[in-house]
Order: structure tokens, then C-alpha cells, then sequence
């Protein structure tokens, strides 16, 4: 777990990444070095995240495959700096996004990866989606990962899926709809 969280003490405000910064960026006189720096914070702070957040590694991929583009001539410095400027924006809604459902940072990995199974958002609610991924952290973190995985999986103790079924069964009583789905 990150020091912070360990702590309580609450994650800090990286409102540097702001509309009027971003546009301020996007208009700067010295498109390289706003591009370098765009392109600095944004590695800085996902990979901070990278621990903690889903969509930090998708993102960093991202990144890096913008600037592979810009260093390949194959974007400008403007298409670059656009491009970043939605991947900043993209950050910062996810940040949006964590705080109006109020979970942590590592609870909030666990609602992304719910969110992406459709399956699941089809017959949960977004309030059912959060209270199943606290349910999983907090579980999760009470469990030491030590045991026999299931049908061999080492790497996937037994524990987690008994615990997982039966967090979604109290999170969702028709349990039978999201077997079928899946």
C-alpha cells in the first residue's frame, strides 16, 4: 500500500493538470518544451499510480506510444500536445470519477475492473459496483495470498474465489444472472 493510505492522510491535489494549465500548455509559444513537459508530469503521476489504478498502465502505454509517434515524425509537436492533453483530461476525470464515489485509491482499481465487464454493469448498479469493490479489497486485504490455487493455479488461491462468490452473492441476491453472463 502506498504511504499515504497507510497513513490517512489524504492523497494530495494534483490540480496542476487544470483546464487553464492544459490550455495554457496548448498555446505556449514553445510547443517542445511544453510538449516535454506535458509529457513529464503526465509519466510522474501515472506512474505514481501505476500501483494503485487499472487505467494507469492502459494510460502509460498510451503515452508512450504518442511520443514513439512525435520522436517517429509521424505527429507534430501540436498533435502531440493535443493528444496528451486528452489523455490529462482522461486522468483527471478518473480522479473525478474516484472521488464522487468516494473510494480510495485501491478500491477504486477494484470498481474500474468490475466496470470494464459489461456483463456486470448490465445487472449491477453503479452503488452495487462500489459496495462489491470495497467488499473485494476489504476481503482481499484481510487474506493472506498463501495456499493452493484452484485446479492447479497457483497463483490464484482457493480463497479468493470462494470470497468473491460469496461477496457477489450478498452484493447481488440473483447471483444466477451474473453466472449466466459469464
Amino acid at each position: 500500500m502506498k504511504l499515504l493510505d497507510s497513513t490517512g492522510i489524504a492523497k494530495p491535489n494534483l490540480s496542476i493538470l487544470s483546464e487553464e494549465f492544459l490550455s495554457e500548455l496548448a498555446s505556449h509559444k514553445h510547443k517542445n518544451l511544453a510538449l516535454q513537459t506535458l509529457q513529464k508530469l503526465l509519466n510522474d503521476e501515472l506512474s505514481a499510480r501505476l500501483h494503485s489504478a487499472l487505467s494507469a498502465k492502459s494510460l502509460i502505454e498510451r503515452l508512450q506510444k504518442i511520443m514513439q509517434k512525435y520522436q517517429n515524425n509521424l505527429l507534430s509537436v501540436a498533435e502531440a500536445i493535443e493528444e496528451l492533453i486528452a489523455l490529462s483530461k482522461e486522468l483527471i476525470a478518473s480522479d473525478t470519477q474516484r472521488q464522487d464515489l468516494g473510494l480510495k485509491d485501491y478500491e477504486y482499481a477494484f470498481y474500474e475492473a468490475i466496470a470494464k465487464n459489461e456483463s456486470a454493469k448490465e445487472v449491477m448498479s453503479k452503488n452495487e459496483l462500489k459496495e462489491l469493490a470495497i467488499a473485494i479489497f476489504q476481503t482481499l486485504k484481510q487474506k493472506p495470498l498463501i495456499g493452493k490455487g484452484l485446479f492447479g493455479l497457483g497463483e490464484i488461491p482457493c480463497f479468493i474465489f470462494v470470497s468473491l462468490y460469496s461477496i457477489i452473492r450478498t452484493c447481488h441476491s440473483d447471483f444466477s444472472d451474473i453466472k449466466a453472463k459469464c
